[in-house]
């Protein structure tokens, strides 16, 4: 088959073609032909794959896999074939004697039935079995036999293949880099929120987050648990985006290094577990302002204010606070002096004094935008 795939390169794949692929990266893994950081990074990119030259690359280093086992048919037995030339005379006997004991048979058949109904009790009928749902790719199966192709759920806008044009649209509200694995039964809850922190220590450096909940409950037969989940983030989290997998616990996991570094926190949450996703990316800038990323970036510039000299910015929120709605909120830092010159001002405002836990005082300017969706992903 991979050769095969070599051969049509611009083919598009098909699942069972990615499936096979991903069989052989776990084969190679096991037998220590691939180690564990390049199995996770051949496995991320196999999952992807468009086409069959992609699917052949991944794998063509690889020793060929044994023959496919072909389960032995038993034999035809042997017929006599006549010579042609009394082939006509053999078939006009053959007629005749297949039609002979058919007629033979339906006689047969029409009495032993007729003999059956007079004599044999009446058979209870034989109940239709209940249909057998199929098990969840991610979690009717051991940890290790998790199908990471199909427990993601097409058009999760957390994926950047098969989205929607609505779920890459609020992908674009949220600006978070795609490839982040969500299977199709989680459920996203409050609170999520994105936010950007101005780090003023020597160098002009913004910090921006994203921080996503979802829960996860069993079904019968079915159960969930932390093993699963770390597995489904373990071999499908892209390393050329969020880096390599420095920590690695039942519940929690880190990747260091890419551009965006990420957490993955796994905790129970009643019969249920809650999963805390957090990625965050420094930028340099030149601009003290507000800067989140995405379309709130425009709802926060607009956000109305008030400063004096000598505030200075530091960070803007926006979190899902209900179904439809959404809290934006800046932080100036400033003294109750500062505070006092634009009190005016600020009662018009939604603005408030806060101290920080860290010393010194900051102003917290809110508003809520009515109109939320982004965090309904």
């Amino acid at each position: 088959m991979t050769s095969d795939w070599a051969s049509r390169p611009r083919i598009r794949a098909r699942d069972v073609d990615r499936e096979y692929a991903m069989g052989l990266l776990r084969h190679a893994s096991a037998d220590g032909k691939l180690s564990y950081e390049e199995f996770e990074q051949r496995l991320a990119i196999a999952m992807r794959a468009r086409t069959l030259g992609e699917l052949a690359s991944l794998v063509d280093d690889l020793e060929d896999p044994p023959p496919v086992p072909v389960v032995p048919v038993a034999p035809y037995p042997y017929v006599y074939a006549p010579a042609r030339a009394d082939r006509t005379r053999s078939r006009r006997r053959g007629i005749a004697a297949l039609v002979a004991g058919a007629m033979a048979l339906v006689v047969v058949g029409s009495l032993a039935t007729a003999y059956s109904s007079m004599t044999a009790p009446t058979a209870a009928p034989v109940p239709e079995a209940a249909a057998v749902a199929p098990l969840d790719p991610c979690f009717g199966v051991p940890a290790a036999e998790v199908d990471l192709a199909r427990c993601v759920a097409a058009g999760n806008p957390l994926i950047n293949e098969g989205l929607s044009a609505r779920a890459a649209e609020r992908q674009k509200d949220l600006d978070l880099p795609g490839n982040l694995p969500v299977p199709a039964r989680a459920t996203f809850v409050q609170p999520g929120w994105v936010s950007a922190t101005y780090n003023e220590d020597g160098r002009q450096q913004l910090t921006r987050r994203w921080h996503l909940e979802y829960l996860l409950a069993s079904k019968p037969g079915e159960p969930v648990i932390a093993e699963h989940l770390a597995e489904v983030y373990r071999s499908t989290v892209a390393p050329v985006t969020y880096g390599t997998l420095s920590q690695k616990t039942p519940n929690e996991l880190h990747w260091t290094g890419g551009p965006y570094p990420l957490t993955v926190s796994i905790t129970p949450d009643g019969e249920r577990w809650r999963v805390r996703l957090d990625v965050s990316v420094d930028t340099s800038t030149s601009i003290m302002r507000p800067d989140v990323s995405g379309e709130f970036r425009q709802q926060l510039k607009v956000l109305r204010t008030a400063t004096v000299p000598g505030m200075m910015y530091e960070s803007s929120k926006v979190t899902w606070t209900g179904a439809t709605s959404c809290r934006l909120e800046q932080v100036w830092s400033a003294t109750p002096d500062q505070f006092d010159q634009i009190a005016k001002q600020a009662k018009d405002l939604d603005a408030t004094i806060e101290a920080k836990p860290e010393g010194g005082t900051r102003l917290v300017f809110q508003a809520v935008l009515r109109d939320c969706t982004t965090f309904q992903l």
